[in-house]
């Protein structure tokens, strides 16, 4: 289609345009290679100065878990070396452990790490909160509530919602909960 409209063609048109990881994302996307796709995005977005986090969870959380080994595989394959290790030399903390969650295919974890995240530090992130807890349906949160506690301790996740929350807010998260 492209060389009947434009009378171009395309692969060469891509290699004098783009190179390095632009120009294998570009072909993998043209030949249908999801995994290789979202690999290439990876390392774009772990590539130069700084990490885009916001680049990396984009992949991740859109990776259905049974697919999370074929990115490893497909990261690995495409030279850009082990994922797991790679996330963690470019991440720290809360989003090291989100992204190793993620990996896993332990969603829950990944979840309650971001509750964890928005509760602990300056200030607590009430929208961050309501997010998490809305956007899962009830046995996501179950779930979330299960793996937050097995995270910080039985318990926890109430214990830890009451003494961040007003008593308005605490009711509606954990009516959100329940």
């Amino acid at each position: 289609a492209y060389k009947n409209h434009y009378d171009k063609d395309l692969d060469k048109d891509l290699k004098s345009e783009l190179s390095g990881t632009d120009l294998k994302r570009a072909k993998a996307a043209l030949r249908g290679d999801r995994m290789a796709t979202q690999a290439d995005k990876l390392e774009q977005a772990m590539s130069g100065m700084g990490t885009n986090e916001q680049a990396v969870f984009e992949v991740l959380e859109k990776t259905p878990p049974e697919k999370m080994q074929a990115l490893k595989d497909s990261f690995k394959a495409r030279g850009y070396g082990d994922l797991e290790k790679r996330l963690k030399s470019e991440l720290g903390g809360y989003d090291e452990d989100r992204a190793v969650s993620l990996l896993k295919g332990d969603r829950a974890g990944a979840d309650a790490t971001k509750l964890t995240q928005a509760m602990r530090g300056m200030g607590t992130d009430e929208k961050g909160i309501y997010t998490q807890l809305e956007k899962a349906s009830p046995a996501q949160r179950k779930e979330m509530e299960a793996a937050y506690n097995k995270q910080h301790g039985e318990g926890a996740l109430r214990k830890d919602l009451k003494s961040e929350l007003n008593k308005q807010d605490y009711n509606r998260a954990s009516s959100l909960l329940d």
